[in-house]
Parts: C-alpha cells; sequence; structure tokens
C-alpha cells in the first residue's frame, strides 16, 4: 500500500518508529567522510562515547559532552536546519528540507576532507593529509562503555540499489534528502533508494530496504545505506 507523505513547517511530517538503543557496547566512529550525511538522530561517537556528535531533530547539530550532559559544540541553527552532509568537494554543509544551505564550514575546494570528532569534543574538518581546515568546540571527557550505536549515512547519486523492498512512499515533493530521512528513522531500513518523477509513474517514489544490495548505474536516481 503506497503512503502519501506530507511536508509540515521546518520538518518532514512522516515519521517511522526507531527501536530502542541495543544494550551491547560499541566502539566509537569519529569520523564523517565524503558523501556521508546525518540525518535527525544519527550521529558520530569520539573514542568510547565520551563525546557524540548528533543531528537533532529541532535542526541543530550537537556535540555533547555526555559524561557531564552538556553541549561542547552547536551550530545554532534551530528550527532551521534538517540535515548535514560531507560534500565531496570538502565543504561540510547543513541544509534545510528544501535542501537550501543554513550552515556550512566554507571548506570547499579541499577534496577527500572529512570531519572528524576529537577526544575532548572538538568537532574538525581536515584535509586527506590531516591538516586542520575548520575546527570547534572542545571540552574535558571521561572515558567509559559506549551503548549506542554510531549512526549515519552513505549516499550516492546516480545509482539504483535492487531488492529489499518493504516499503513504496511517495513524498509530495521530488526531494532525495526526505527519503535519506524516512530511512534514518525507521529501524528497519538499511538502504534506500529514492526514484524521481517520471521513472515510475509521474510520482517520486522512496523505496526503503531492509537488505543492502550493491548499486548499479541509473541517472537521477539517487540510494543511501546506513553505516555506523
Amino acid at each position: 500500500m503506497l503512503k502519501t507523505l506530507s511536508y509540515l513547517g521546518a520538518a518532514v511530517a512522516y515519521t517511522l518508529s526507531v527501536a530502542a538503543p541495543a544494550s551491547a557496547a560499541y566502539t566509537g566512529d569519529p569520523e564523517l567522510d565524503a558523501n556521508e550525511f546525518l540525518f535527525p538522530g544519527q550521529r558520530l561517537f569520539a573514542g568510547a562515547c565520551d563525546f557524540d556528535l548528533v543531528m537533532q531533530g529541532d535542526g541543530n547539530l550537537v556535540a555533547y559532552d555526555i559524561y557531564y550532559n552538556h553541549a561542547v559544540f552547536a551550530t545554532n541553527t534551530v528550527n532551521k536546519g534538517g540535515y548535514v552532509a560531507m560534500q565531496g568537494d570538502g565543504n561540510f554543509v547543513m541544509y534545510n528540507w528544501s535542501d537550501k544551505a543554513v550552515w556550512s564550514t566554507n571548506t570547499q575546494n579541499h577534496p577527500g576532507a572529512f570531519v572528524y570528532l576529537d577526544f575532548n569534543g572538538a568537532v574538525f574538518v581536515l584535509d586527506k593529509n590531516w591538516n586542520t581546515l575548520w575546527w570547534a568546540g572542545g571540552s574535558a571527557g571521561y572515558n567509559y562503555t559506549c551503548n549506542m550505536p554510531p549512526s549515519k549515512t552513505y549516499v550516492t547519486n546516480n545509482t539504483d540499489r535492487f531488492g529489499g523492498d518493504y516499503a513504496d512512499l511517495v513524498p509530495t515533493q521530488s526531494r532525495p534528502s526526505w527519503c535519506g530521512y524516512f530511512c534514518s528513522q525507521d529501524s528497519q531500513c538499511k538502504a534506500y533508494t529514492y526514484v524521481p518523477p517520471g521513472v515510475k509513474d509521474a510520482s517520486p517514489h522512496c523505496f526503503l530496504k531492509n537488505v543492502v544490495h550493491d548499486t548499479s548505474p541509473a541517472q537521477g536516481m539517487v540510494s543511501g545505506r546506513i553505516t555506523g
């Protein structure tokens, strides 16, 4: 059954249930590499979980000192942002749900650059040789067991990903970023493919997948997979 999705205000209205965090211990994932995104609820962890960098549902990207439960960095984009992308050109950018940039590190022209969350909660953009292009935040941290897995989304343009479909969603606007959002909010979703209007029918489609298969070239389609 098709579900029609609506857009209300600063956020995509349709959301899916998210499972409770697993109780197993996880190692930190402090990097966001080229073409990796953080949608609401997705995050990086430094070390053994002293700090996390989370894209919040209110539009703010925040690094928290988990031990003391306070913010050590924020983009101050509440009610403005939607998701962040580490672009292939080296720029770390936050977009709203109309895919307009609302914040960035202005580090373009550095292919291979990546975001790195340090052990003290500082957020860096480093070039491929680990030279600092931009940084902010930081605090003292404490080491302890991490009980929540890191999560991010790797996105590729002009690709299709076959198989594993369990939902065919129909957004009201032709925006691949919305498809990434729907997947990030569903605990079943491991990957997705956005299909633009004119391929299947006159509407855009978002296929959510519970398995990750290989991609193949497909002009105009956008595929992503949850990593962490």
